[in-house]
């Protein structure tokens, strides 16, 4: 070693100290991070990652009538306009119905029988929402015309006539 050279303990590297060599020159330990620092930078980190998950959420509300309406928006509240849908019933591999959303992010379909309809919705940069309906068919359509058992359309003709 040099005069001026000084060993820094545990270190295996020398430094350079301004100066003559002094008895009262001495190696200053270094210290790791900030207590706790990792910890919070970890919380930080996980936090930023939960961000883009947030941001592709969709919202739905569904409405039940002679057509049932699934009105689907994102997170922020505008409407999920215009993108890919499919709609399949039960296990089905087939889709029942494909189309795009409306521009208030609508999909109407007709529900024929009861079930589990699953419903997917997405775009081309990873928004989407996939649903199962349990849903059942509506009562019959307005101007229903059946035919009565044998008895009670006599019963009913007899009445409209007297």
């Amino acid at each position: 070693m040099l005069d001026g050279d000084v060993s820094v303990a545990g270190s295996g590297r020398l430094g350079r100290v301004a100066g003559r060599h002094s008895s009262a020159t001495r190696a200053v330990p270094r210290r790791g991070p900030i207590p706790g620092l990792r910890l919070l930078l970890s919380a930080a980190l996980i936090a930023l990652l939960a961000l883009p998950a947030r941001a592709h959420e969709v919202h739905h509300a569904v409405r039940q009538g002679p057509a049932t309406v699934v009105q689907l928006s994102y997170a922020g509240g505008s409407p999920f306009s215009y993108e890919s849908y499919e709609i399949r019933f039960e296990d089905q591999e087939i889709p029942r119905q494909v189309g795009r959303t409306d521009s208030a992010g609508r999909i109407v379909f007709v529900v024929d029988r009861a079930g589990t309809y699953r419903l997917r919705a997405f775009s081309e940069d990873g928004h989407g929402a996939t649903l199962a309906l349990d849903l059942d068919p509506p009562g019959p359509p307005l101007g229903h015309r059946g035919t009565a058992p044998p008895g009670e359309a006599d019963a009913a003709a007899g009445a409209a006539a007297g």
